[in-house]
């Protein structure tokens, strides 16, 4: 007797919106984030929190290894590696999902611009809710405008802050458009801006600072 089966392929929308809901704190999402930069051999990461006006923006920059325009394509991916593979020692990830979850657990929309230490061209990549909404499993290629735009936008805001980083150059720079958890419930009259600082030459720890829209880390 012949097998039947059935198609069961996932709707893209819903299961990006299960795994976002695994608790995942904006801590804890931040957290991994750092992680990545840590493995990345980063020694300075800047996070810049934009929340005058909605969507609630977050930048996540820092000056590690950076990636090519083939390793950013599959580090975007769902999972980007198997568990089962043999990772560096300094590799805190190992499922290949961290950066997607922890991203889609605060923002429907993020973006991804790298480029290798001493290169100039950056490549991006761009996870959007509402074009996996058309029922595909599709990834925006930003096209050489979008990243100079959103390369602009990092460092007006970086310039606008008063503690900026001399002399810092973004290889990664993690972009979150909309913070859709906080924008849902909290006005923007009333909120106020909290930036969690860690220090990562020791055990991860976190420091709330009320009003502050810059964290910088030292590794």
């Amino acid at each position: 007797m012949n097998a039947v089966y059935e198609d069961v392929t996932p709707s893209p929308a819903d299961l990006i919106r299960s795994i976002a809901e695994q608790g995942y704190t904006l801590q804890a999402s931040l957290a991994d984030l750092i992680d990545n930069s840590i493995s990345a051999n980063a020694t300075a990461i800047d996070i810049l929190v934009c929340a005058e006006r909605e969507p609630f923006q977050v930048f996540i920059a820092d000056n590690g290894n950076g990636m090519s325009e083939e390793e950013l394509s599959v580090a975007m991916r769902l999972p980007s590696q198997s568990p089962l593979n043999q990772r560096s020692t300094h590799d805190l990830g190992r499922f290949g999902l961290g950066m997607k979850t922890a991203s889609f657990a605060q923002t429907r929309r993020f973006t991804v611009l790298s480029k290798k230490v001493g290169d100039q061209r950056y490549s991006g990549r761009t996870w959007d809710l509402s074009l996996l909404e058309q029922g595909e499993w599709k990834i925006a290629v930003n096209n050489s405008d979008e990243i100079t735009k959103l390369l602009s936008k990092y460092k007006e805001e970086s310039r606008s802050r008063d503690n900026e980083l001399e002399g810092f150059e973004p290889n990664t720079l993690v972009f979150w458009d909309g913070l859709h958890k906080f924008e849902e419930f909290i006005t923007i009259e009333t909120v106020d801006v909290h930036t969690y600082v860690y220090n990562t030459n020791k055990p991860l720890h976190m420091t709330c600072v009320k009003q502050l829209q810059r964290a910088i880390c030292y590794c």
